[in-house]
């Protein structure tokens, strides 16, 4: 079984698939590390009026909030493990490179990552599974809506 999982995560609400993780780590006795890559390289075309140091500040503010909140749901759940905020070279890289990369530096054996579709944005938005399974050697598990769903009921039932 798994020693060390990793699991990435965004900015979403409802962390799915960290509660996913979480099962699994559990299930295993696993280790989990959650990583939530922080991107800015896409954004500062869009901020000539700004300061970029400003910009950047604000979004590693923004990854805190999520790792502390990250940290808070690993706690809550009794959960071996511990929350990480890594950030994209700002040229050259993708959040899927980045993810893989942490994996093997921290000396995961599984990667967790959201395939929530993004809709009609998918033409503008990155792949993030696909990259992860592109510069990843370890398995890689995506989680899609219809296999966190069980995660999320569980979840909800275990906090009434």
């Amino acid at each position: 079984m798994y020693k060390h999982i990793l699991v990435a995560v965004g900015s979403d609400s409802n962390f799915s698939t960290l509660h996913s993780a979480i099962d699994m780590a559990r299930e295993c006795g696993a280790y989990l590390t959650t990583v939530h890559v922080v991107d800015a390289a896409p954004h500062m075309a869009m901020m000539a009026d700004l300061s970029i140091g400003a910009a950047i500040d604000a979004f590693e503010t923004h990854a805190r909030s999520v790792v502390d909140q990250c940290n808070r749901i690993l706690d809550e759940a009794g959960c071996d493990g511990e929350a990480q905020m890594w950030a994209t070279p700002l040229s050259g890289s993708t959040i899927g490179h980045v993810i893989a990369a942490a994996a093997r530096e921290l000396g995961a054996d599984l990667i967790m990552v959201s395939g929530v579709n993004p809709g009609w944005l998918r033409i503008y938005a990155q792949n993030v599974p696909k990259d992860v399974m592109r510069y990843s050697t370890l398995p890689v598990l995506v989680m899609t809506l219809q296999a966190a769903a069980p995660a999320q009921v569980a979840h909800a039932a275990a906090a009434v």
